[in-house]
């Protein structure tokens, strides 16, 4: 897609996405909206993987 990392923003629900994502110099936002976080604090796995940002639904993706 030939887009620069830094103006590059990625979502994921993985550790290893927001860890690549990172690695690529890229903005990582986690989406904790899945059922496989209903049971985990993925709010925190994510962010403990250097997600800039994380949210729960699709509704709050504009929100600040």
């Amino acid at each position: 897609m030939q887009a620069k990392p830094c103006n590059t923003l990625v979502i994921e629900d993985s550790v290893s996405g927001v860890t690549a994502a990172k690695a690529a110099g890229m903005t990582a936002w986690g989406f904790v909206g899945g059922s496989h976080y209903q049971s985990r604090d993925g709010k925190a796995i994510l962010l403990g993987a250097g997600a800039d940002r994380v949210f729960e639904r699709m509704a709050d993706f504009l929100a600040e």
